[in-house]
């Protein structure tokens, strides 16, 4: 029966794993499981039972190779990285794009505000990836993280200022407190620009 061909196929892993003569390396120790594989099932089943998990590993090891291999430039790695994705399965290839989106369209992002785009041009391209109201979420999302640090900034300044007064000795922890209230909104806020203030600089 399939069931126990299983569970004895999960005791000669079990039984590798714990063999100190077991295969060190990712790629060979790889290489003993799918071999092992088909030990147990043959061939045909054991492409049925594995075969996309089995596609997916062998990818995934290629593009840890190509990471570490310091022979090859950053465009070569990249293109061969590239390539390498379209082995994937199509729902797999579809997922893993989902799923590095967000980073994606941060990097872009993060490359046109450098060269000088707008607004504009950062909603259109995050409408383009997710939708314009996720864009119009991150833009309201922007402008409040810009006012946070305006205020950051503007806090700074003042607290500065008290401190390097005559008597910043006797600038009590009732002054700061008094300060941030009138820079910070509530107490969270407060309480992070507290963390801040103790922060080693």
């Amino acid at each position: 029966m399939l069931l126990d061909t299983y569970l004895d196929f999960r005791d000669a892993l079990r039984d590798m794993a714990q063999n100190s003569e077991a295969p060190a390396g990712l790629a060979q120790r790889w290489q003993t499981i799918r071999q092992l594989r088909r030990e147990y099932f043959g061939e045909e089943e054991a492409a049925v039972l594995f075969g996309t998990s089995e596609q997916v590993i062998t990818v995934d090891l290629e593009r840890r190779r190509i990471h570490l291999d310091t022979s090859l430039s950053s465009e070569d790695k990249f293109l061969q990285l590239q390539a390498l994705s379209e082995a994937l399965p199509p729902a797999i290839r579809a997922a893993r794009q989902r799923a590095n989106a967000p980073a994606r369209n941060r990097a872009a992002v993060i490359a046109l505000r450098q060269q000088g785009a707008d607004d504009e041009e950062i909603f259109a391209l995050r409408a383009s990836d997710f939708g314009d109201a996720a864009a119009q979420r991150l833009a309201t999302l922007d402008r409040q993280q810009d006012e946070w640090r305006q205020r950051l900034v503007d806090y700074h300044t003042a607290r500065d200022e008290l401190l390097n007064k005559p008597n910043s000795a006797f600038a009590s922890a009732t002054a700061l407190a008094t300060l941030r209230s009138l820079h910070f909104n509530d107490e969270y806020e407060r309480r992070r620009v507290r963390a801040l203030d103790k922060a080693p600089p």
